[in-house]
């Protein structure tokens, strides 16, 4: 399975960002749930949600994109792979606004059914994840980004 994770780029990328997203949303789902004592109002836990996850997501990705890439030490390498890092990222970039859209509306909806903070946070980011990985990943056979 690790080989098929490094040697195929639709699984590499899309299991990048799947662990990336997941780990971002249960540390986060945490911290609001913490928190929550000191949130003063709904409009303030997805705003704190979506920056922490934006943050926490972005840079959980572009580690493990590093770790998992045979791209080596040498500098040219490293440029190379910071060009698909950027390349993968902007696509991402680009769906970010259908992502939180989605993750923002679910997850204000639960708090108004009065669901708890840290799970709001969980089935939000989680739907969000899987509608938008969907969407990637038809365009990115489609365009040839897996190739």
């Amino acid at each position: 399975m690790f080989n098929a994770y490094n040697k195929k780029r639709i699984i590499h990328i899309n299991g990048n960002i799947i662990i990336a997203s997941v780990v971002s949303t249960l540390i986060v789902a945490l911290i609001i749930e913490s928190a929550k004592s000191i949130m003063v109002s709904m409009s303030a836990v997805v705003g704190v949600t979506a920056v922490l996850d934006m943050i926490l997501d972005a840079g959980i990705f572009f580690t493990l994109h590093y770790l998992s890439s045979n791209y080596g030490k040498a500098h040219i390498r490293n440029y190379f792979l910071a060009k698909d890092v950027v390349r993968i990222h902007g696509h991402r970039i680009f769906l970010s606004p259908l992502f939180y859209f989605i993750a923002v509306s679910t997850q204000s909806g639960l708090l108004m059914m009065h669901a708890g903070y840290g799970t709001s946070v969980i089935w939000a980011y989680l739907i969000a994840l899987v509608i938008t990985r969907y969407v990637h990943t038809v365009y990115g056979i489609k365009t040839g980004l897996f190739k």
